[in-house]
């Protein structure tokens, strides 16, 4: 992973995907632009091995409730499409 001058890492998280484990990277630029970065389970820090299992879990959790309330604003939405359509 390359950082450069004026860049600033936003967030990272561990993904624990079928046949692999990155950890994922946020990076903004200087120009405020977001990247994406992703550390492979060869190039990850003793720290990062460490803190691979509870950052996953809450990856998972968080991604699961952001599912669940996008589909609540779209069934909401559609619920409000169709009441106005009946009237």
């Amino acid at each position: 992973m390359i950082i450069k001058d004026g860049e600033t890492i936003v967030t990272a998280f561990a993904e624990n995907a079928r046949k692999n484990k990155p950890i994922w990277v946020i990076v903004r630029g200087a120009d405020f632009k977001l990247r994406e970065e992703c550390i492979q389970p060869e190039n990850q820090t003793a720290d990062m091995i460490a803190l691979f299992n509870v950052s996953s879990a809450a990856h998972e959790s968080m991604t699961s409730v952001v599912r669940s309330e996008a589909q609540l604003q779209i069934n909401l939405h559609k619920l409000k499409s169709t009441s106005k359509e009946k009237l």
